[in-house]
């Protein structure tokens, strides 16, 4: 792996390590209402500031970026799942099978996912589960594509055909010998998909369409503190750095795996 993935994974484990087990050693609660400490600036004693209830802005950080990467990671997760099933079934059957579910896969992808999923999380309750299935519903058609198409590579191979002629079912073929096969690529573009499903949860917590308050969480810290923007910029900085910095550590790491894969 290059060296920017190595050091691009290091944060993500350090990021992990801190919203785990960081909230256990802050000494404030990230929902305690402190009147007397409204907007205070970053300072020894609350190095990223008080919010505008005077709640640790640190504190709320790390808890915050648990629920954030548990959202996005389960949502990613799913969206895998749906997505390394509905490709694999396609390729390998074909026909009427391949057709009605990429006319399906082409129609969610023919809509900003972003749009998709505030569409969806507005029919629903709005809180952390919906964020998750709405994530989940718009973000499973990319893996079903890239699936897909490596299944159709490889479905011709000798190792398939030799299978078949030692009186493999369709099914043991399914099973045993093509999934094995696509789960490298798939785990691979997952690690890929991570970051976007950060910034999409992010986006949906913004808007109010995910956790609902008090639940801190990193879109929603900067939502609930916008307008204080331009008086107080420590109270959307640091949850746009963990956003931003989380995202773009995926990303690196993710592009890291297509490049080893690429090279062997």
């Amino acid at each position: 792996m290059p060296l920017k993935g190595k050091i691009a994974a290091s944060i993500i484990v350090l990021i992990f390590l801190s919203v785990l087990f960081g909230p256990f050693l802050m000494p404030y609660d990230p929902y305690q209402i402190n009147l007397d400490e409204i907007r205070r600036p970053p300072s020894a004693e609350h190095p990223f500031g008080t919010d505008q209830k005077g709640r640790d802005i640190l504190a709320r950080v790390l808890y915050g970026g648990r629920i954030s990467l548990a959202v996005a990671l389960t949502a990613t997760a799913i969206s895998f799942i749906i997505g390394f099933l509905t490709g694999t079934i396609s390729g390998f059957f074909g026909g009427m099978i391949d057709l009605l579910l990429m006319a399906l896969v082409d129609l969610l992808m023919a809509f900003p996912s972003l749009l998709l999923a505030m569409a969806i999380s507005v029919i629903l309750p709005q809180n952390i589960y919906t964020a998750v299935i709405a994530l989940s519903l718009v973000g499973w058609a990319p893996f079903a594509r890239l699936i897909r198409g490596y299944v159709l590579t490889i479905r011709d191979e000798y190792f398939i055909h030799a299978a078949r002629a030692i009186g493999c079912s369709e099914t043991r073929v399914l099973i045993r010998h093509i999934m094995p096969q696509c789960l490298y690529l798939g785990s691979m573009y997952m690690g890929m998909k991570i970051g976007g499903f950060i910034l999409s949860e992010s986006a949906l917590s913004f808007l109010g369409l995910g956790a609902q308050p008090p639940v801190p969480t990193w879109g929603g810290m900067i939502s609930s503190s916008r307008a204080y923007m331009l008086s107080d910029p420590w109270m959307i900085l640091f949850p746009g750095l963990a956003i931003g910095i989380t995202a773009f550590c995926f990303n690196i790491f993710g592009d890291s795996l297509q490049q080893k894969a690429t090279s062997l």
